[in-house]
Protein backbone atom coordinates (compact mmCIF):
# COMPACT_ATOMS: atom_id res chain seq x y z
CA UNK A 1 0.00 0.00 0.00
CA UNK A 2 3.02 2.60 0.68
CA UNK A 3 4.75 1.85 -2.36
CA UNK A 4 1.53 2.53 -4.55
CA UNK A 5 0.49 5.46 -2.42
CA UNK A 6 4.18 6.62 -3.32
CA UNK A 7 4.45 6.09 -6.75
CA UNK A 8 0.60 7.92 -6.58
CA UNK A 9 2.18 11.02 -5.20
CA UNK A 10 5.48 11.11 -7.24
CA UNK A 11 3.21 10.76 -10.35
CA UNK A 12 1.73 13.91 -9.04
CA UNK A 13 4.98 15.81 -8.29
CA UNK A 14 5.69 15.09 -12.02
CA UNK A 15 2.47 16.15 -13.78
CA UNK A 16 2.88 19.31 -11.56
CA UNK A 17 6.38 20.65 -12.19
CA UNK A 18 4.98 19.38 -16.48
CA UNK A 19 2.13 21.56 -16.25
CA UNK A 20 4.57 24.60 -14.41
CA UNK A 21 6.89 24.15 -17.11
CA UNK A 22 4.32 24.48 -19.49
CA UNK A 23 2.69 26.99 -18.18
CA UNK A 24 5.96 29.36 -18.28
CA UNK A 25 6.84 28.32 -22.07
CA UNK A 26 3.23 29.26 -23.13
CA UNK A 27 3.89 32.28 -21.54
CA UNK A 28 6.77 32.80 -22.77
CA UNK A 29 5.95 32.75 -26.01
CA UNK A 30 3.03 34.86 -25.57
CA UNK A 31 5.45 37.64 -24.88
CA UNK A 32 7.30 37.06 -27.76
CA UNK A 33 4.68 36.69 -29.67
CA UNK A 34 3.31 39.99 -28.28
CA UNK A 35 6.47 42.23 -29.05
CA UNK A 36 6.15 40.49 -32.67
CA UNK A 37 2.76 42.45 -32.93
CA UNK A 38 3.93 45.54 -31.26
CA UNK A 39 6.21 45.70 -33.92
CA UNK A 40 4.13 44.85 -36.78
CA UNK A 41 1.68 47.66 -35.56
CA UNK A 42 4.15 50.40 -35.11
CA UNK A 43 5.35 49.99 -38.38
CA UNK A 44 1.87 50.10 -39.69
CA UNK A 45 0.93 53.40 -37.93
CA UNK A 46 4.47 54.97 -39.54
CA UNK A 47 3.36 53.26 -43.01
CA UNK A 48 -0.83 54.69 -42.99
CA UNK A 49 1.34 58.28 -41.85
CA UNK A 50 3.29 58.38 -44.87
CA UNK A 51 0.98 57.39 -47.25
CA UNK A 52 -1.44 60.12 -45.92
CA UNK A 53 1.49 62.62 -46.74
CA UNK A 54 2.02 61.16 -49.74
CA UNK A 55 -1.16 61.50 -51.16
CA UNK A 56 -1.62 65.15 -49.70
CA UNK A 57 2.28 66.40 -51.26
CA UNK A 58 3.21 64.17 -54.07
CA UNK A 59 2.56 64.53 -57.98
CA UNK A 60 2.89 60.57 -57.99
CA UNK A 61 2.38 59.37 -54.60
CA UNK A 62 1.59 55.95 -55.93
CA UNK A 63 5.26 55.60 -56.93
CA UNK A 64 6.56 57.04 -53.85
CA UNK A 65 3.99 54.73 -51.44
CA UNK A 66 5.12 50.92 -54.08
CA UNK A 67 8.49 52.29 -52.61
CA UNK A 68 8.07 52.83 -49.37
CA UNK A 69 6.06 49.36 -48.79
CA UNK A 70 9.18 47.72 -50.49
CA UNK A 71 11.09 49.36 -48.19
CA UNK A 72 9.33 48.16 -45.66
CA UNK A 73 8.89 44.48 -46.78
CA UNK A 74 12.76 44.45 -46.79
CA UNK A 75 12.93 45.74 -43.56
CA UNK A 76 10.97 43.10 -41.75
CA UNK A 77 11.83 40.33 -44.16
CA UNK A 78 10.37 39.29 -47.90
CA UNK A 79 9.13 36.30 -45.40
CA UNK A 80 7.82 37.79 -42.94
CA UNK A 81 5.24 39.88 -44.16
CA UNK A 82 3.50 40.85 -47.58
CA UNK A 83 2.62 44.94 -47.32
CA UNK A 84 0.31 46.47 -49.92
CA UNK A 85 -2.24 49.36 -49.77
CA UNK A 86 -5.64 50.22 -51.51
CA UNK A 87 -5.60 53.46 -53.19
CA UNK A 88 -8.79 55.00 -54.66
CA UNK A 89 -9.99 51.64 -55.25
CA UNK A 90 -6.82 50.15 -56.47
CA UNK A 91 -4.14 47.79 -55.02
CA UNK A 92 -0.77 49.04 -54.83
CA UNK A 93 1.78 46.17 -53.47
CA UNK A 94 5.07 45.99 -52.67
CA UNK A 95 5.15 42.99 -54.30
CA UNK A 96 2.87 42.93 -57.17
CA UNK A 97 0.67 39.91 -58.14
CA UNK A 98 -1.12 38.92 -61.32
CA UNK A 99 -4.41 40.33 -61.24
CA UNK A 100 -3.89 42.76 -58.38
CA UNK A 101 -6.06 45.46 -60.39
CA UNK A 102 -9.09 43.26 -60.38
CA UNK A 103 -9.35 42.02 -57.18
CA UNK A 104 -12.55 42.24 -55.21
CA UNK A 105 -11.49 44.52 -52.64
CA UNK A 106 -14.86 45.41 -51.58
CA UNK A 107 -15.52 41.88 -50.53
CA UNK A 108 -11.93 41.10 -48.95
CA UNK A 109 -12.90 40.77 -44.56
CA UNK A 110 -10.22 42.87 -43.72
CA UNK A 111 -11.09 45.76 -46.10
CA UNK A 112 -14.39 45.77 -44.34
CA UNK A 113 -13.20 45.67 -41.25
CA UNK A 114 -10.28 47.92 -41.26
CA UNK A 115 -13.58 50.76 -42.98
CA UNK A 116 -15.17 49.65 -39.70
CA UNK A 117 -12.51 50.18 -37.48
CA UNK A 118 -12.44 53.69 -37.02
CA UNK A 119 -9.07 54.18 -37.90
CA UNK A 120 -7.48 51.37 -35.26
CA UNK A 121 -5.70 48.77 -36.68
CA UNK A 122 -7.79 45.29 -37.15
CA UNK A 123 -6.21 41.97 -37.15
CA UNK A 124 -8.22 38.94 -38.88
CA UNK A 125 -8.33 35.54 -38.56
CA UNK A 126 -6.31 33.08 -40.43
CA UNK A 127 -7.38 32.17 -43.69
CA UNK A 128 -5.78 30.90 -47.10
CA UNK A 129 -4.81 33.37 -49.35
CA UNK A 130 -5.97 33.33 -52.31
CA UNK A 131 -2.56 34.52 -54.40
CA UNK A 132 0.11 32.66 -52.29
CA UNK A 133 -2.54 29.79 -51.03
CA UNK A 134 -1.02 29.94 -47.89
CA UNK A 135 -2.43 30.76 -44.82
CA UNK A 136 -2.16 34.39 -43.11
CA UNK A 137 -3.50 36.66 -41.06
CA UNK A 138 -3.77 40.53 -42.03
CA UNK A 139 -3.86 43.35 -40.21
CA UNK A 140 -5.49 46.56 -41.55
CA UNK A 141 -5.98 50.11 -41.06
CA UNK A 142 -7.62 52.68 -42.50
CA UNK A 143 -5.71 56.08 -43.73
CA UNK A 144 -7.35 59.46 -42.68
CA UNK A 145 -8.70 59.19 -46.53
CA UNK A 146 -11.55 57.27 -46.08
CA UNK A 147 -11.53 53.91 -48.58
CA UNK A 148 -7.59 54.08 -48.34
CA UNK A 149 -6.18 51.05 -46.53
CA UNK A 150 -2.91 49.58 -45.65
CA UNK A 151 -2.77 46.14 -44.75
CA UNK A 152 -0.09 43.46 -44.13
CA UNK A 153 -0.29 39.78 -44.76
CA UNK A 154 1.77 38.29 -41.71
CA UNK A 155 2.56 34.51 -42.23
CA UNK A 156 1.83 32.44 -39.12
CA UNK A 157 5.18 31.14 -37.99
CA UNK A 158 6.14 35.17 -37.49
CA UNK A 159 3.43 35.73 -35.05
CA UNK A 160 5.22 32.70 -33.01
CA UNK A 161 8.38 33.25 -30.70
CA UNK A 162 10.95 33.24 -32.63
CA UNK A 163 13.37 32.83 -29.46
CA UNK A 164 12.13 29.71 -28.66
CA UNK A 165 11.04 27.69 -31.86
CA UNK A 166 12.65 24.67 -31.98
CA UNK A 167 13.90 24.76 -28.57
CA UNK A 168 11.09 22.45 -26.98
CA UNK A 169 11.88 19.67 -24.66
CA UNK A 170 10.96 16.64 -25.75
CA UNK A 171 7.18 15.38 -25.41
CA UNK A 172 5.86 19.15 -25.51
CA UNK A 173 4.20 20.58 -28.76
CA UNK A 174 3.29 24.34 -29.77
CA UNK A 175 0.60 25.16 -31.61
CA UNK A 176 -0.74 28.62 -32.19
CA UNK A 177 -4.44 29.28 -32.91
CA UNK A 178 -6.40 32.18 -33.95
CA UNK A 179 -9.28 33.90 -31.92
CA UNK A 180 -11.90 31.01 -33.58
CA UNK A 181 -9.54 28.20 -32.11
CA UNK A 182 -8.61 27.59 -35.61
CA UNK A 183 -4.51 26.16 -35.84
CA UNK A 184 -2.35 28.88 -37.68
CA UNK A 185 1.25 26.87 -36.70
CA UNK A 186 2.18 24.57 -34.56
CA UNK A 187 5.69 22.81 -33.71
CA UNK A 188 5.17 19.56 -33.01
CA UNK A 189 7.58 17.09 -35.45
CA UNK A 190 4.41 15.19 -35.35
CA UNK A 191 3.34 13.77 -38.95
CA UNK A 192 -0.60 14.07 -37.97
CA UNK A 193 -2.73 15.89 -40.57
CA UNK A 194 -3.38 19.45 -39.65
CA UNK A 195 -7.31 18.27 -39.44
CA UNK A 196 -7.05 15.58 -36.61
CA UNK A 197 -4.34 17.83 -34.62
CA UNK A 198 -7.35 20.67 -35.18
CA UNK A 199 -9.97 18.27 -33.82
CA UNK A 200 -7.50 17.71 -30.52
CA UNK A 201 -7.12 21.44 -30.15
CA UNK A 202 -11.00 21.74 -30.32
CA UNK A 203 -11.18 19.45 -27.33
CA UNK A 204 -8.54 21.61 -25.34
CA UNK A 205 -9.76 24.51 -25.89
CA UNK A 206 -13.38 23.65 -24.96
CA UNK A 207 -12.03 22.50 -21.63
Amino acid sequence: VMGICSLVVIRGILLDNAGRMGREMAYSYSVEGARNLIVYETMMRQCTRYIDQQLAQSNDPEAWIRAYLENVSTTLGEDVIDPYAVIDGEIVAANPWEGDRSFGIEGAVWYQKALEADGEIIFTDGYRDSISGRIVVTLAQETQEPGNVVAFDIFPENLSGEALRGRLPEGYYYYLCDSSGALLYKDTGLDVPDEVLQGYLDDIISD
